[in-house]
C-alpha cells in the first residue's frame, strides 16, 4: 500500500516494513554492544504506541524483562502538552539496565517526565530507543538516545503509531499528505 485514507485524511508510505526492520536489527546491535549480554535488561515500553517496535526489537535482544507503562499527551493530531505516565513502583529498577522504548520522540516532554520520575533511582545503564525521532521540535537532549529514523514535522500513522486510534496496525509508516 502506497497511501491509506483514515477519517478522509491521506496518508503516503514514508518507511516500508522492509526499511524498518532492517533499521531494527541494526539498532538491537548496537543496544547490544551498550549492555552487557550476561545481564538481564529492564524494559520500558511505553504503551499503546510502541508495542510493534517493542515487539520487533525485544525478540532481537537476549535477557529481557518488559514493563509496560500507559502514557499520552495526543487528541487528534495534535501534542495536548499534558503528559501522562501510569505510576508503577520505580523502585523495581534500582541497579539494573534500563531501556526506555518509545515509538516517537518530538518535543520529548514524555520521555523527559518518565526520567524524572526516575531520576532518583539508582539505575546501572540507561538507554532510550526510539523507532522516530523528530530533531526539529525536540526541546532536550538525552544521553544514550538511539534513533531508528530521523523525520520531518509532519503527522504519521502506522506501526503502534495512531491517528485516532486508527492505523496503528498499518505495517509500514505513513506520513499525513497536505
Amino acid at each position: 500500500m502506497k497511501s491509506v485514507v483514515i477519517d478522509n485524511k491521506f496518508f503516503e508510505l514514508i518507511l516500508s516494513k522492509e526499511t524498518i526492520h532492517d533499521r531494527i536489527e541494526i539498532m538491537a546491535k548496537s543496544i547490544d554492544l551498550i549492555f552487557d549480554k550476561a545481564d538481564c535488561i529492564d524494559a520500558i515500553v511505553l504503551m499503546n504506541g510502541a508495542f510493534i517496535f517493542a515487539a520487533d526489537l525485544t525478540r532481537q535482544l537476549d535477557n529481557v524483562q518488559l514493563h509496560f507503562i500507559k502514557t499520552s499527551s495526543y487528541q487528534g493530531f495534535n501534542n495536548s502538552g499534558e503528559v501522562f505516565i501510569q505510576q508503577i513502583d520505580y523502585k523495581i529498577f534500582v541497579n539494573k539496565n534500563v531501556l526506555i522504548i518509545e515509538d516517537i520522540i518530538e518535543s520529548g516532554n514524555t520521555v523527559k517526565e518518565l526520567m524524572n520520575k526516575l531520576h532518583n533511582i539508582p539505575i546501572r545503564k540507561l538507554v532510550i530507543a526510539t523507532l522516530v525521532l523528530k530533531p526539529g521540535k525536540l526541546l532536550y537532549s538525552f544521553d544514550d538516545l538511539i534513533a531508528g529514523f530521523e523525520i520531518n514535522d509532519q503527522f504519521i500513522i502506522g506501526y503502534g503509531m495512531d491517528y485516532n486510534e486508527s492505523g496503528r496496525n498499518l505495517p509500514g509508516i505513513y506520513q499525513l499528505r497536505n
